[in-house]
């Protein structure tokens, strides 16, 4: 696996798609009309952040956190955290973005089936005590969780801001679902969702 990881990351999420994963991206298969996403500087209002959670420090899949702004007629994408970390790290990281987004910003917690999930989700609820925070089941396909969101993108009612992390949200977004990674599509789900 080292050596499919080394090749992975000197390909597009696209080429690795389709020559590893025997998923190929067209354009007609695209979930989200990534084409409809303007940047721009974004609109007032509420603010959602959305995570997806992962404990895998340095590898595997990445821990996400995706602000996102709404008028209650266009979303905009403020902000992507994304980090490779272990537990204590990710609630570190966690405490630490609350703080900087201030108690006005509802934070949705994913809350994964079972008992562990459960246990997780009320250890982040205390932990962010003070905070507007919502932990979120995980039920349904990631495909159906992102389908309110894929709909506005449809339409024309999501932006995102220009930052260092822009090109890297329209790549995932772009290969969804059959890319390698989608914890910011998850993320950004939960956000839009709440």
């Amino acid at each position: 696996t080292e050596t499919l990881l080394k090749y992975r990351s000197t390909m597009s999420a696209k080429t690795w798609a389709a020559n590893y994963q025997q998923k190929p991206i067209t354009e007609e298969s695209k979930y989200f009309d990534t084409t409809r996403i303007r940047i721009d500087n974004g609109c007032e209002g509420r603010e959602v952040r959305g995570w997806d959670l992962a404990a895998s420090e340095g590898k595997g899949d990445w821990t996400v956190g995706v602000k996102i702004r709404t008028d209650g007629r266009t979303w905009h994408i403020v902000d992507v955290i994304r980090e490779q970390y272990n537990p204590s790290s990710v609630d570190r990281l966690i405490t630490a973005t609350a703080m900087a987004d201030g108690k006005q910003c509802q934070i949705v917690l994913p809350q994964d089936p079972g008992q562990a999930g459960k246990s997780q989700a009320q250890r982040h609820v205390a932990m962010l005590a003070g905070y507007n925070v919502k932990p979120e089941p995980q039920t349904g396909s990631k495909q159906t969780r992102a389908q309110g969101l894929a709909t506005q993108i449809e339409i024309g009612n999501v932006t995102v801001q220009n930052a260092s992390w822009t090109p890297m949200f329209f790549e995932e977004f772009k290969s969804f679902p059959f890319g390698a990674h989608d914890d910011i599509v998850d993320a950004c789900s939960s956000a839009f969702n709440a």
